[in-house]
């Protein structure tokens, strides 16, 4: 493990000489999880390293690697890896959790115990590199978006109504602005404490008029905002998706404009777009918008073919999804 400081020299200018155009990195990071699953864990590892040689990588793709290295008892490999997230912000001991980290053997060796030592020092320079007040801009939207989507969901329709048209509103117009003014509030720029942007954005989607199958249950709505906030939407679909291409924001981020959480309204399922949401229960996707053309709009937005996607997660595919033709032998 290098050294905190050298490390985050070696880091700063590294990032300085990496291309703008992340497809490839986005290519090669879905074959290596592809592969992972495939149990191909050799090649997995040679695709990670090769995207992160092209572009900077995003925080828990370095955790994946960093676990999938725990697991081969590769201790310094991925104590290198973890010092990285650390220095953006990431808490140590969100790696106790099995859903994170499956090598608990990692936690009682020496290299975590020196990441113990300096995670102070990681969070410190966390909290010099990022812009604070861009930080507590953010925090104070999450925060004010988290505690009325709580408080609502046990008060009568008017408050969702009121809040839809005030506070989450407001939220989604001051994300445009900041976006504009400060460059996007990322990964990039706040690190671990990006704050969940994805939420303010999906939130938005909460339609209060809709009736609802439980008198108290809030109701998702696929692109139904009011003609006021479909400006907003339009707006940021705009500014967000050349983000996309640069690194900045990741695909599941820009996905949250498009295909919310929750589908079900009035009884009906209405489609999304990128084929991202799967329905748990019936181990399916929900229904997608044309869905013979679904790869393309998925690769355009360095996300895998829907193929890959549903075998990792153990989803059926759509009937009417037109498998492409490196797969067709697998069938």
């Amino acid at each position: 493990m290098k050294p905190l400081f050298l490390s985050a020299v070696i880091c700063i200018l590294g990032t300085t000489a990496f291309a703008q155009d992340y497809q490839p990195y986005y290519r090669l990071k879905n074959e290596g999880d592809f592969l992972l699953f495939k149990k191909d864990t050799a090649t997995f590892i040679s695709k990670y390293r090769e995207a992160f040689s092209i572009a900077e990588p995003f925080l828990f793709d370095q955790l994946r690697l960093a676990d999938v290295y725990a697991q081969q008892k590769k201790w310094d490999e991925s104590a290198d890896l973890v010092e990285k997230i650390l220095r953006k912000g990431y808490p140590l001991s969100a790696l106790k959790s099995p859903l994170v980290f499956k090598s608990d053997a990692f936690m009682a060796t020496p290299q975590y115990k020196q990441l113990e030592t300096i995670e102070k020092e990681c969070f410190a320079y966390f909290l010099q590199s990022i812009d604070f007040g861009l930080y507590q801009e953010i925090a104070y939207l999450t925060n004010t978006d988290a505690y009325l989507s709580r408080e609502a969901t046990n008060q009568i329709d008017t408050l969702w109504r009121t809040m839809r048209e005030t506070v989450m509103l407001h939220n989604l117009y001051k994300l445009l602005e900041l976006t504009r003014s400060k460059g996007f509030p990322g990964e990039r720029k706040l690190g671990f404490y990006n704050s969940h942007i994805s939420l303010i954005i999906m939130h938005n989607t909460i339609a209060p008029d809709f009736p609802r199958e439980k008198p108290n249950q809030p109701v998702f709505v696929y692109l139904t905002p009011s003609a006021k906030d479909t400006i907003v939407v339009n707006e940021l679909k705009a500014v967000l998706k050349p983000l996309v291409m640069k690194g900045e924001l990741e695909p599941s981020g820009y996905i949250s404009l498009f295909d919310p959480t929750v589908l079900f309204v009035t009884g009906a399922w209405h489609t999304q777009y990128y084929g991202q949401r799967i329905n748990r229960a019936t181990r399916a996707f929900f229904p997608i918008w044309d869905v013979a053309n679904v790869d393309a709009r998925r690769e355009e937005i360095g996300l895998p073919c829907l193929y890959e996607y549903a075998i990792i997660n153990g989803v059926s595919l759509p009937d009417d999804y037109p498998i492409p033709a490196r797969y067709k032998d697998m069938q």
